[in-house]
């Protein structure tokens, strides 16, 4: 694949895998399943794939409310259709590189605390 990363914890059986991560949130979103951290652990399920050649099943997502500190598990199934929707989004990525142009940004404060590109972003004023 070309890429790297490091998943909070992979499950290994005999004949699959299970990628485990955990996210911590200000509020859960009703669309978190289309959001960043779950096409970042799409990646994670395709590198470890890649790495220990067998098929991951599904992912485990843990949310963690900053606010009270619950949390939530959900199992997402590994399809498919969402591997090769991470592998199409990969290669974007990489288009954006070799371009030299940074990606849109939905200007949403909660994800510039992560983002790696916060140094070099105009659309930022911390």
């Amino acid at each position: 694949m070309g890429v790297h990363g490091v998943a909070d914890a992979i499950l290994i059986w005999t004949d699959f895998i299970v990628v485990v991560e955990f996210k911590t949130v200000f509020e859960p979103k009703k669309n978190w399943r289309k959001n960043g951290q779950t096409q970042q652990a799409l990646a994670y399920a395709s590198l470890a794939e890649e790495r220990y050649n067998k098929k991951c099943r599904c992912i485990l997502i843990s949310l963690i409310r900053m606010k009270n500190q619950k949390f939530r598990y959900h199992l997402l199934e590994v399809t498919d259709e969402k591997r090769i929707f991470i592998q199409k989004k990969i290669e974007s990525i990489r288009d954006i590189i070799k371009m030299e142009k940074l990606p849109n940004s939905s200007a949403a404060p909660e994800k510039c605390v992560q983002c790696e590109y916060l140094n070099y972003c105009n659309d930022r004023n911390f």
